[in-house]
């Protein structure tokens, strides 16, 4: 009886065992599937933290880009005026380069070409500076002579001395006005009625309709006690409409007749005070080396106590006195061009119309 039992239970056993080995590979198996799955999961979370993370990125660069755009958006005038300032300040030194190169006179040049020239030879044949440096003796204020405005600089001048209307600046401060060389009795038609103070008389009104649209030039006065500009003061020795002055006076002295040689800038040069029996100290060289007194300051003859002479015998824009580094060669051009492209738009062929006044000073 027992070994049959015995028997009973070893085959029960050996029928188990191939089951629980199928059982033990089944789950070994899941096992597996499981950590698949649980790592495919895992790569699936970190796809999706990839995304989410480059998503925020766009988000924010997007998000950004709107800022920037609102800010712009927000203050147009500011970055236009901007990028507008910078192109006209590109194109003015392009304006400038061309004048310089073709129009300057030879024997002053660029300080930007010095650094080429002294490379190509050991000596350099042009200056960095002209000898000149304003003393406010306002004397070039009271050489005799015409003064204009032109269009806009009456607007400006007009502005600072705070008069009411272009017409009665005109009326107050010019003796004559000129019309420009392309104005025509249609645009005087056309033109419309403004709000300036004008008198009953036809040609006032149309002086006035010109005058709003830049078509007159005006021929300053000068004061009626001394010589003198009519905007100078005489107890300060300085200009009333300095930052609206004409243009021929903030380009003085590089005017193109004095600019044209060394002898002509040395010829505007005047000494710095009126004593008859001055030394010899003031003054540039002559071909023996001596020493050349400076005239003096007239009404008639003009000329600039501020002015240097050159060095007669090295026409190179070498000051006598070397302690004064002058007005650089190119800010000179810059001043030479603006009164050169003036004189172009000045109406050379206009008559001289005297202005009617309406105020004496």
């Amino acid at each position: 009886m027992m070994s049959r039992r015995y028997r009973s239970s070893s085959s029960c056993f050996m029928v188990i065992h191939p089951a629980i080995v199928v059982a033990i590979l089944l789950l070994s198996w899941q096992v597996e599937g499981f950590v698949s799955i649980l790592t495919q999961t895992a790569e699936r979370t970190t796809r999706r933290h990839q995304l989410w993370l480059l998503s925020s990125t766009v988000t924010e660069m997007l998000v950004e880009e709107q800022q920037t755009d609102l800010v712009n958006e927000t203050h147009p005038d500011e970055t236009n005026q901007q990028e507008l300032q910078a192109y006209l300040k590109r194109s003015a030194e392009r304006s400038l380069d061309e004048f310089i190169e073709t129009q300057a006179p030879s024997w002053i040049s660029d300080p930007h070409q010095q650094q080429q020239q002294q490379d190509e030879s050991s000596t350099s044949s042009s200056s960095s500076s002209l000898p000149f440096s304003c003393t406010g003796c306002g004397n070039c204020c009271r050489t005799q002579g015409t003064v204009y405005l032109e269009p806009s600089d009456i607007r400006s001048a007009a502005r600072v001395v705070g008069a009411p209307s272009l017409l009665e600046f005109c009326q107050t401060y010019a003796s004559h006005y000129l019309l420009v060389d392309n104005v025509t009795s249609a645009e005087v038609a056309a033109t419309t009625t403004t709000s300036l103070s004008t008198t009953n008389d036809h040609e006032q009104d149309d002086l006035a309709q010109l005058l709003q649209h830049n078509k007159v030039w005006i021929l300053l006065k000068e004061q009626q006690q001394q010589d003198g500009c009519i905007f100078l003061n005489n107890d300060t020795n300085a200009c009333q409409i300095y930052e609206a002055r004409p243009v021929q006076c903030r380009t003085y002295p590089f005017w193109p007749q004095i600019l044209q040689n060394p002898q002509l800038w040395n010829a505007e040069c005047r000494r710095m005070d009126e004593r008859d029996d001055i030394d010899e100290t003031d003054g540039a060289d002559d071909d023996d080396g001596k020493t050349v007194v400076l005239p003096r300051w007239t009404p008639e003859a003009g000329g600039c106590e501020g002015m240097r002479p050159l060095n007669d015998s090295n026409h190179d824009g070498n000051t006598a006195d070397s302690e004064d580094a002058g007005v650089p060669i190119r800010d000179a051009c810059r001043q030479l061009m603006d009164y050169t492209l003036a004189d172009q738009r000045f109406p050379h062929r206009a008559e001289e119309v005297p202005m009617s006044p309406s105020i004496e000073l």
